[in-house]
């Protein structure tokens, strides 16, 4: 005769099958126990290869801005010059978007958010595609082309500087200048122009640390040449104001329009206002 008894060791039930046999040696009748399993074994494992094939990822942020870089043909613009990564290109962009954080933390990002078509990469991938995007100046140069082509018509033109605090000895644009933030740290100014009639920027440029805000519109002006945008009215603050700036904006060959408010500081100003 055999049946199953249960036997309780450490908080877990444990399964036993015992079978009577008779002892011819002892003349006596004995049992004999075999082991089963813990009680329930067969379905908690199939509830752990159950819960083992559930993964949830984020999907509302990623599934706006992969909308978003469609809608706005920017999708279209780096899978045209960077075909083997614009996937990776785009994904670094949403997470920094997202996080704000160091690139060595977005494969662990990656591993929360549902962007099944990018590889997975770890710090010295990412950085080799950093040093592959640095190199390609020629592509850089065509996605401004080809952005400000799809950005067209373009009329109104905001440009403001900026200032990227940084404590690496690695790059020689960083130097020490006039700090926005008040930190105690060297710096890289980076330029930015913005589309008015679009809401949306058009191109950017790095310069190092010294360098004043007066001294980057020159440079920006040419860039206009370049890329063959005329006819435009650009928004400054008082601080690229300068002589040869409204001088080099107001050259018939540049044909740019501004609006510029004019320092307090200046003589010329303040007889102005006097007049009034």
């Amino acid at each position: 005769m055999a049946y199953t008894v249960e036997q309780k060791i450490k908080g877990r039930i444990y399964l036993y099958k015992v079978e009577s046999y008779w002892d011819k040696a002892k003349k006596q009748s004995r049992q004999r126990r075999t082991y089963i399993g813990p009680k329930r074994n067969v379905n908690k494992d199939k509830t752990k290869q159950i819960r083992s094939s559930l993964v949830s990822k984020g999907q509302g942020n990623v599934f706006l801005l992969r909308f978003l870089s469609d809608k706005l043909g920017l999708t279209e613009i780096l899978k045209s010059l960077f075909p083997d990564n614009y996937q990776e290109i785009l994904a670094l962009a949403f997470y920094e978007i997202i996080e704000a954080s160091a690139l060595y933390l977005f494969p662990y990002w990656l591993d929360e958010h549902n962007l099944p078509r990018v590889k997975k990469m770890y710090s010295p991938d990412i950085s080799k595609l950093c040093d592959i995007l640095g190199r390609s100046q020629s592509q850089r140069v065509e996605f401004v082309q080809k952005w400000i082509e799809h950005l067209k018509p373009i009329n109104g033109i905001f440009y403001d500087i900026t200032s990227i605090s940084s404590y690496s000895t690695n790059v020689d644009f960083i130097e020490w200048g006039y700090n926005r933030d008040k930190e105690n740290l060297p710096q890289l100014n980076m330029g930015v122009t913005f589309c008015h009639n679009h809401s949306l920027p058009i191109y950017y440029n790095l310069y190092p640390g010294s360098i004043v805000d007066v001294t980057t519109l020159k440079n920006c002006v040419e860039y206009l040449k370049v890329f063959k945008l005329k006819d435009i009215l650009f928004v400054l603050d008082r601080g690229f104001f300068s002589k040869a700036n409204v001088l080099e904006m107001n050259n018939s060959k540049s044909k740019v329009s501004f609006v510029q408010p004019l320092p307090f500081s200046l003589k010329k100003v303040k007889t102005l206002i006097k007049k009034k």
